[in-house]
């Protein structure tokens, strides 16, 4: 039999946890019963797949006072001095730097396939006239950071260098970021926020104004003829420190990672677009019309007070979408662009929205499941035609999910 003492404490238990429930219920439930009850009865396994997910995210994003939660754990481990969190989840760079821990390499195995599945997606964009380019996102791991000893860390850069001689082979033109942002002069811990895995705004901008470089010189194009887009005197610049706090850091808890800088910037010129995305959880269309702020670029950042109300994933294009298009307005006759892409995309197609007329955007990763057209590459690439195809893709994504054509 149960000791006294651990019926007391059994007992304890379940009235908090039960206390618990009934708070998040009364204070929460005006966030996650709409979601309910939208749902609706699934009629087949596809449909309770899709509601479960959309369930668990509203319930995971509406936990009541959850960041309490989470920053008196992340107390306990600076207590601890512990340098990872959740299972190695992520990890402590000596420079305060949030990483992710890495037991296991990349498929390298299977690189070549993949860059033979690029090289297939060439092949199809240049039999309808277009012109095709690979664009590798930096690792979050750069050359420069070191960790304690004994931690998990995996850089991918051989794995990428791999790819890219694949590519080279194969005689697919690709751009390397890391070469890009090593010499755009930026300092190495400019590059990548320390509590998110992203790039920073003003990287981000060093990327595109590489991609822009490269495509002039690579189709002998004029897409920015005089240089007025690439230079960041035409952008008013605004940066407000400690108030941002990334995907890592918000699982991690602003003890554990500590705050980011963030710098918004903003044309001095502006057009007119008009912009439609299908929110990958809901799935629901949305399209949004007018100028560079209210369309591809929400300067929101500046405006939050309270770093866990951050609204991270709306900084661009609304944040990352299954599929997305910007329609440029002011600029009808300019080239079209398909962007085949991941999240480190997003900031970057916003700086290249005025020379354009038409970004089509697809999430490979996310369409590789159980959605229909126009989320499906080939299909997609066989009833458009564009001037030019951009894949992109984070070195962890190079794999069946983010190269999911031509297979």
């Amino acid at each position: 039999m149960f000791s006294l003492s651990k019926k007391i404490f059994a007992v304890f238990f379940l009235v908090i946890t039960l206390g618990g429930v009934l708070c998040n219920m009364t204070k929460m439930h005006i966030y996650f019963t709409p979601v309910l009850l939208s749902i609706g009865i699934p009629k087949t396994p596809t449909e309770a797949r899709q509601a479960i997910k959309v369930l668990t995210y509203s319930i995971d994003t509406t936990i009541f006072e959850k960041p309490c939660f989470i920053e008196l754990y992340a107390y306990i481990q600076k207590l601890m001095n512990k340098h990872e969190m959740s299972d190695f989840d992520y990890l402590l760079s000596d420079t305060g730097a949030l990483k992710v821990g890495n037991f296991y390499s990349m498929e390298s195995n299977k690189l070549h396939d993949y860059a033979l599945r690029v090289y297939r997606l060439k092949q199809a964009v240049e039999k309808r006239g277009g012109k095709m380019l690979f664009m590798g996102a930096t690792d979050a791991v750069n050359d420069g950071d070191s960790f304690a000893a004994g931690l998990p860390v995996h850089k991918h850069s051989p794995e990428q260098d791999s790819f890219f001689y694949y590519l080279q082979e194969l005689g697919v033109n690709y751009l390397d970021t890391r070469d890009t942002l090593r010499e755009s002069g930026l300092h190495p811990d400019m590059i990548m926020f320390k509590t998110d895995h992203h790039w920073t705004v003003e990287a981000s901008f060093e990327a595109f104004k590489g991609l822009v470089d490269k495509m002039e010189k690579l189709f002998n194009v004029s897409l920015d003829p005089d240089g007025y887009y690439r230079d960041i005197n035409n952008y008013d610049a605004e940066t407000r420190e400690g108030i941002f706090l990334g995907s890592f850091g918000r699982s991690t808890g602003i003890v554990f990672s500590g705050l980011d800088n963030f710098t918004v910037l903003l044309p001095k010129f502006d057009n007119l677009y008009s912009v439609g995305y299908i929110n990958p959880v809901y799935r629901s269309y949305v399209e949004r019309y007018g100028s560079f702020k209210e369309t591809l670029y929400p300067p929101a950042a500046l405006d939050v007070t309270y770093p866990y109300n951050n609204p991270t994933p709306y900084y661009f294009l609304y944040g990352l979408n299954s599929w997305a298009k910007i329609v440029n307005r002011s600029n009808p006759d300019g080239p079209k662009l398909l962007l085949i892409h991941d999240s480190f995309m997003q900031p970057v197609a916003v700086f290249l929205a005025p020379m354009f007329s038409e970004i089509h955007m697809i999430w490979p990763v996310y369409s590789a499941s159980e959605n229909p057209s126009p989320l499906n590459v080939e299909k997609y690439l066989s009833e458009n035609k564009f001037d030019y195809v951009i894949v992109e893709l984070y070195p962890s994504n190079i794999n069946d999910h983010g190269v999911n054509f031509f297979k």
